[in-house]
């Protein structure tokens, strides 16, 4: 399952995701110090969400019918073949723009205590 920060590094600059994925973290930090949070946990209904958003996003490139790094295929004992995306493609902004959404939302998604 694609965790929700799922990396997209792969398609952007390796330095920008690394610094916008720490920015993030550390503004969540903030912000539950201030809530007198010391708990986070992402809901199982945001990381589903999250999972069929970047499937949805990758089974729309030429990636998805590849047998590379990108890829994980499972073969079933049945038969069939399970393909999961290992990146995120949607690109740097719309990665940027779907994280700041859910800080701005008060960290919607997260369970926090």
């Amino acid at each position: 399952m694609a965790s929700w920060l799922d990396n997209g590094s792969a398609f952007c600059n390796v330095g920008v995701f690394g610094a916008l994925q720490a920015e993030w973290v550390t503004q969540m930090l903030c912000y539950m110090k201030a809530g007198n949070y010391s708990y986070a946990q992402p809901t199982q209904a945001a990381e589903k969400q999250w999972t069929h958003a970047v499937y949805a996003d990758f089974a729309r490139t030429l990636m998805a019918d590849t047998n590379a790094w990108w890829v994980k295929v499972t073969h079933k004992p049945d038969g069939t073949t399970v393909r999961r995306t290992l990146v995120y493609v949607g690109g740097g902004p719309e990665y940027r723009k779907r994280c700041e959404e859910v800080a701005y939302g008060g960290y919607e998604g997260f369970e926090l205590a």
